[in-house]
């Protein structure tokens, strides 16, 4: 017997979609003081809404990386601004490779 092309293309396209968010569903909290990683669909602009500062050459569609500084009340200003997710930007960068020197 053999499996359904259809069958193996949707447990890929499962499995590509769903590891992604599960590596963000492990992600520790952010810690105020180090960078985080905030994630939406117009994170840049949530991130100056908020007060906080994008750090970093580059922003991706739906994250950017940002220093908060030491306020701790900022990551709730970022949530309330529209932030899907806000994560300590230091183990996501680890999680990409990046190594600190």
């Amino acid at each position: 017997s053999s499996m359904n092309p259809a069958l193996i293309a949707l447990s890929l396209l499962a499995t590509v979609l769903v590891a992604p968010l599960a590596a963000l569903n492990q992600a520790p909290e952010p810690a105020v003081g180090g960078p985080i990683l905030v994630i939406s669909a117009n994170a840049e602009a949530i991130v100056q809404a908020a007060g906080a500062r994008a750090i970093g050459p580059y922003t991706a569609r739906f994250g950017v990386l940002a220093d908060v500084g030491t306020d701790a009340d900022m990551i709730d200003r970022l949530y309330a601004a529209g932030a899907w997710r806000v994560t300590d930007g230091t183990w996501f960068a680890q999680l990409c490779g990046v190594e600190s020197k």
